[in-house]
């Protein structure tokens, strides 16, 4: 059973250990400094959670509430070991689900990004109005829009 558990500021050292292995992942260059990433997830309008199955972390989802209501999945991972097992996808459903509204993310612009992407989100009842639109960063491929409900 998957289970979104938030990120307590006190947790901000793991959760800059966790953004290093993502960022690595990505092979972004230059690397960001994951300490002020992390830092930034605390606050008001931001909605930093581990991804747990059984009460063992297999990843993150780091989200936030823009000034308008919109909210925007800015970081998402399932660590290696846990995927290809369905655990992305039921987490991506229990953060829409949990926060129902308009949405935005950005697709890194990696195959193995779109192909889960469009797969989650076309598969998910709780998503509506799914709208395919132009990258977010330099780094992604393109974004989406969309509307969730419980």
């Amino acid at each position: 059973m998957i289970a979104l558990q938030p990120v307590p500021a006190s947790d901000a050292p793991g959760l800059a250990a966790a953004l290093s292995d993502y960022f690595t992942e990505l092979a972004l260059a230059p690397l960001p400094d994951p300490a002020p990433v992390a830092a930034r997830q605390f606050g008001p309008d931001r909605l930093p959670y581990w991804v747990t199955q059984s009460g063992q972390t297999v990843g993150f989802a780091l989200a936030f509430r823009h000034a308008d209501g919109l909210l925007e999945l800015a970081e998402f991972r399932i660590h290696t070991s846990a995927r290809r097992k369905g655990l992305g996808t039921a987490a991506a459903d229990a953060l829409f689900r949990r926060h129902t509204g308009a949405w935005q993310l950005g697709v890194f612009d990696s195959p193995a990004a779109t192909r889960f992407w469009d797969h989650c989100l076309h598969g998910l009842p709780c998503v509506t109005g799914l709208a395919k639109g132009p990258a977010l960063t330099a780094a992604q491929s393109h974004s989406y829009r969309f509307e969730t409900r419980a």
